[in-house]
């Protein structure tokens, strides 16, 4: 019986995410997630609640998207040479 040869690197690569989504994460989302809490911190102490809160929220799914969908745990790895 022959064995499947299929590549691993394709069965552990997340199919939810695209392309976009995948460079967005890796290199353009850094600067939101690193500057917005600072703006929401100075929003606050200017008693700017409503656009704060809403700053925080899309703070926040930005986090939970980066850590949970986009995988960049693969990001560091040293890649498999075919």
């Amino acid at each position: 019986m022959k064995k499947d040869n299929k590549n691993k690197i394709t069965t552990t690569e997340n199919q939810a995410i695209s392309s976009f989504e995948n460079f967005f994460y890796r290199y353009v989302a850094w600067f939101p997630i690193l500057v917005l809490p600072a703006l929401v911190w100075e929003m606050f102490s200017v008693n700017d609640y409503v656009p704060a809160g809403l700053i925080g929220v899309m703070h926040a799914v930005l986090v939970f998207r980066l850590v949970t969908i986009a995988g960049q745990q693969g990001w560091f790895k040293k890649r498999q040479q075919l």
